[in-house]
């Protein structure tokens, strides 16, 4: 049975809070550090399965990093690399479910990382994940306010379709780190994680990926084939998807577009053609996140996903990689869910 917070925990969880904050000097946290509200209480105390120490110390270590990050202010300045982000690593930041959570679009499997690595570092591509969590807390509190309820969690969709056939570590390290920020930072940020297209050579990786992760956060990954429609429309509505992916929105999902240079202007996707008032649930499709006018209330309630288990096409040849040796450099990051 999962655990949920009762108002005598969040008031634990404040006293507990209280106590630590007196002996950290001031600007090594943000303003609000002192004073989370409800909600935020419940995520940690839900991440740490309400165990309030442990949830209160892994508040205090997220308030910290988001001071050092600057996670309120990252996204104030443009990113210098924003056009190589759209050539090589195609993505879009639009649409929601029918509870009002923002969704996360990535052609992963078009990303070629050995080709981005001689434009940009690991870390880069670290940062990057980070801007684009920041981008999601704002389309999480804008759809809070539009849906008039708490709306805390965020659906993820990757298409695996043309993944590369020879991965290496440093692929895996990258996203390791990412799932180690996750966790540690943004705990219970996550609804629901799509694999899709996901082909036979993604069996190995997954099963790398798995043992990072929490049992619940787990639970909250869905690898999918070819065949992945009738799972998305289980919580997604048909006109908040693109149509290759089953929908009926009236825009082109970005490809990659190998003749943008880091000095050309991109023009973001996509365009004239949206069409706001035909799709007014649907978010403005900017890298940077920002919406268009939303003038409808927040929509019927739907019961939640049920979260089954994908399977994936069965192995046919040999893996033409040494899963060993991809997989020895890796180290599980510490476990909690998000």
């Amino acid at each position: 049975m999962s655990y949920e917070a009762t108002s005598h925990d969040i008031q634990l969880f404040r006293e507990s809070l209280a106590i630590q904050l007196a002996d950290i000097p001031s600007d090594e946290l943000r303003e609000e550090s002192c004073s989370p509200d409800d909600a935020t209480c419940s995520r940690f105390l839900r991440a740490r399965k309400g165990q309030i120490p442990a949830a209160v110390s892994q508040y205090v270590e997220a308030e910290k990093w988001f001071k050092e990050v600057n996670i309120d202010t990252i996204l104030e300045e443009p990113d210098i690399n924003e056009s190589i982000y759209q050539q090589y690593c195609p993505h879009a930041n639009l649409g929601y479910d029918r509870e009002g959570r923002p969704i996360y679009f990535e052609r992963t499997g078009a990303i070629k990382l050995p080709e981005v690595l001689k434009i940009l570092t690991p870390a880069d591509l670290v940062t990057r994940h980070i801007r684009q969590q920041a981008i999601a807390l704002s389309r999480l509190e804008d759809s809070s306010r539009r849906m008039k309820k708490p709306v805390e969690k965020q659906v993820i969709l990757l298409d695996l379709k043309n993944l590369s056939l020879r991965p290496d570590s440093v692929g895996l390290s990258i996203f390791k780190e990412c799932i180690r920020i996750d966790q540690a930072f943004f705990p219970e940020r996550l609804e629901c994680f799509f694999f899709l297209n996901s082909p036979w050579i993604f069996r190995p990786l997954w099963a790398i990926v798995r043992p990072w992760l929490d049992p619940v956060t787990k639970r909250k990954f869905h690898v999918l084939g070819s065949k992945y429609q009738e799972e998305l429309f289980k919580l997604i509505d048909k006109d908040q998807l693109p149509p290759e992916f089953g929908g009926t929105a009236n825009y082109e999902f970005p490809h990659v577009r190998p003749e943008v240079t880091r000095d050309d202007s991109f023009a973001r996707i996509p365009t004239s053609d949206y069409d706001e008032a035909l799709r007014p649930r649907l978010s403005a499709p900017t890298a940077t996140g920002a919406y268009a006018p939303l003038d409808e209330v927040a929509q019927p309630s739907t019961p939640s996903l049920t979260l089954l288990n994908g399977s994936l096409p069965t192995q046919e040849k040999p893996l033409p990689f040494d899963l060993n040796a991809l997989c020895k450099p890796i180290e599980a990051p510490k476990s909690t869910q998000f």
